[in-house]
């Protein structure tokens, strides 16, 4: 019954963390731009989360270390500072973006200036660190971010007519546009971008040591990767499918989350607008939190810290100072005045080159019989990272240049 209520809790909190500024930026955006013709994207991307998260969470129950732990041992300090540095430099610019993210929510919530609520806000994600456990950390931010599901829910339950045919079969066999074709293929490795972020999994098989996850708990892992990240896709689809019915035949883009939250509001009105906005802070203040505990998780087990976020501070005083300065850092950039929006954008395109150097040293490991033993990669797990693995390779080496093409995204 204990792995079963882990189980249950697991996945219904995946559900919650799925969504973080990215998503909520680019998806109804993506369906207001190309109707329906990105939902490909959302499922391999889904697909990709999914195998990846298993096998960073397998990674920990097996060995018994933490991802970055073995791959310092794996690959040694100067060859496992790519990987490092990688990750720290991508949860910085996603880090910003997430606070600016919860200013803007709060800022249709009381008509405040985001900016004026960049320092409170962020000074608020570094106190709940400060004070809370693992388990509220985990757990709170997720369950608010539920609400949210109000979005999949207006489609289906609201008045908007949903064309079901047309999605169902665009996502086997997409209508690609016949013109901007550099711009397409970039908002699809945006999109990648915002699904697959690494912080997710370092984050989610951290939370192995936490909660002192064995080999019998792989079961737990499994669903939770599996269950957990397929159930918070439906947020995904739905922002994307919602921008695409609301937003696509009258030629609107949405560029701020008061527009995506229309969604909610042509389902349930006043109710959708209140249920959106706390899913979605929810959602972008656990990503906050899993951003920053997640550089201080990183620096910490390359370094051999002492690192927990149900510790006391006063215990991990170089974790506490890692996600602290990552917070401190953060509200540097906004205060500088870069358009938050244009931060998330590149945030997501840097996600998508940085990938493949941090998910290569984890398929290596993975692979690895003196870490794994018998729980390393079989043929499926196999066949599905290195697929990936090649798809983010060469989505990389094409990022750049197309946001030089299409200056920045902007055509």
């Amino acid at each position: 019954m204990g792995r079963f209520a882990a189980m249950a809790l697991g996945v219904v909190t995946a559900v919650g963390g799925f969504v973080d500024m990215g998503e909520l930026v680019t998806m109804s955006s993506a369906g207001a731009t190309y109707h329906f013709a990105l939902l490909w994207v959302v499922a391999l991307g889904v697909v990709g989360a999914m195998s990846y998260a298993e096998m960073a969470g397998r990674i920990e129950l097996v060995s018994q270390r933490t991802v970055f732990q073995v791959m310092r041992e794996r690959l040694g300090f100067r060859l496992g500072l790519v990987p490092l540095l990688a990750v720290l430099t991508l949860n910085l610019l996603t880090l910003a973006a997430e606070i600016a993210g919860i200013a803007f929510v709060i800022q249709l919530a009381v008509g405040l200036s985001y900016f004026w609520l960049i320092v409170p806000v962020a000074l608020g994600v570094l106190c709940f660190q400060l004070v809370g456990n693992w388990k509220l950390l985990e757990n709170v931010p997720s369950f608010l971010g539920l609400p949210l599901l109000v979005v999949p829910a207006a489609l289906v339950w609201g008045p908007i007519h949903v064309d079901w045919t047309s999605a169902a079969h665009q996502l086997v066999t997409p209508h690609v546009p016949t013109s901007d074709h550099f711009l397409y293929v970039l908002t699809a490795i945006s999109l990648i971008g915002a699904i697959m972020t690494p912080y997710e999994w370092y984050f989610y098989s951290s939370g192995g040591r936490e909660e002192r996850w064995t080999q019998r708990d792989l079961v737990v892992d499994r669903v939770t990767a599996i269950f957990g990240f397929a159930l918070g896709s439906l947020l995904a689809f739905g922002l994307m499918i919602g921008g695409a019915t609301l937003f696509f035949s009258h030629s609107i883009s949405p560029s701020h989350i008061s527009q995506t939250g229309l969604i909610a509001i042509s389902g349930f009105g006043q109710t959708g607008l209140v249920l959106f906005l706390l899913g979605a802070g929810g959602c972008v203040l656990g990503a906050s939190i899993e951003v920053s505990q997640s550089t201080g998780q990183a620096l910490a087990q390359f370094f051999g810290w002492s690192w927990g976020a149900s510790k006391k501070t006063r215990d991990v005083p170089a974790f506490t100072i890692a996600y602290s300065l990552a917070i401190l850092a953060a509200v540097v950039i906004l205060l500088s005045g870069v358009d938050p929006v244009k931060i998330t954008v590149i945030s997501m395109i840097f996600a998508v080159t940085a990938l493949p150097f941090t998910f290569l040293p984890m398929m290596l490991v993975a692979n690895d019989e003196t870490y794994m033993g018998k729980y390393r990669n079989g043929p499926l797990a196999n066949t599905i990272g290195w697929l990936f693995l090649v798809v983010l390779t060469v989505a990389g080496v094409a990022a750049i240049p197309l946001l030089v093409i299409t200056g920045a995204g902007g055509g």
